[in-house]
């Protein structure tokens, strides 16, 4: 795509991490193999090297979302899946079982000492590529386990935050390569710092899912012969993105 500008782009990659200090754990209810399994497939695996761009920006907790999930709201009233023990301090397994004592005080550190510097650093990002460029724009970067019916890509867009030609561009290009998309499924939304949500249209925001069946075999977590090849097209999606927001046509 020749030289782009991807100083505007910031890659927030949240749920790649498998460390989970043993200080944020509190009390477990399972045997450690099993808190480690759920770890290992519940993470974004790879994620960080599939969209691995020189020279782009980029957010990457190295911590566990079961150390603490950085995507959930701050507040458990507003986040759907705390209902589920799922906000930004784990109890249960995706699966529904309890893996550890509901422990406020707990809860109350890891917002303090995980939760809200990754907000910090995420924010100020944001606002370092704002006062540099006038402009940025967030690709929110996941995978999804594969299920019956489910895309090889998911586009999650923002209302506010996802102008229709960066999406339609993606989808577009998503299309063109030979594999299909859907947007807002079976995940929906992009994360933009609270600071800007809803606020601040210089902040552009897209997510990127992409089927784990693509790129790794699930069963033995690993990645596959494919994964060089879904890399390039993922880092090829970066480059469109950021070719959108210079052409000042997102």
């Amino acid at each position: 795509m020749g030289t782009i500008m991807t100083e505007y782009v910031i890659l927030h990659v949240p749920h790649t991490g498998l460390e989970l200090p043993a200080k944020y754990l509190g009390d477990i209810l399972v045997p450690d193999e099993t808190l480690r399994q759920n770890v290992f497939h519940d993470a974004d695996m790879f994620v960080d090297q599939l969209f691995d761009v020189e020279g782009v920006a980029s957010v990457i907790p190295q911590f566990s979302r079961y150390a603490c999930d950085v995507e959930r709201f701050r507040d458990d009233s507003e986040e759907l899946e705390s209902r589920r023990g799922r906000g930004l301090f784990y109890t249960h397994f995706q699966d529904g079982r309890q893996f550890r004592q509901v422990n406020f005080q707990l809860r109350q550190r890891v917002l303090a000492e995980l939760y809200e510097p990754h907000h910090a650093c995420f924010t100020q990002g944001v606002e370092n590529k704002l006062q540099a460029y006038g402009l940025c724009c967030i690709i929110d970067c996941h995978s999804f386990p594969d299920a019956t019916g489910y895309p090889d890509f998911c586009i999650g867009t923002d209302n506010f935050h996802t102008s229709a030609a960066m999406r339609e561009q993606l989808q577009n290009f998503i299309e063109q390569a030979g594999f299909g998309v859907q947007a807002n499924f079976p995940y929906a939304g992009s994360i933009v710092p609270m600071t800007y949500y809803q606020k601040d249209g210089r902040v552009q925001s897209i997510m990127i899912e992409v089927n784990k069946r693509l790129y790794m075999d699930e069963s033995i977590l690993q990645k596959n012969n494919k994964f060089n090849e879904i890399s390039r097209l993922c880092q090829e999606m970066v480059r469109l993105i950021a070719a959108c927001m210079d052409r000042s046509s997102c």
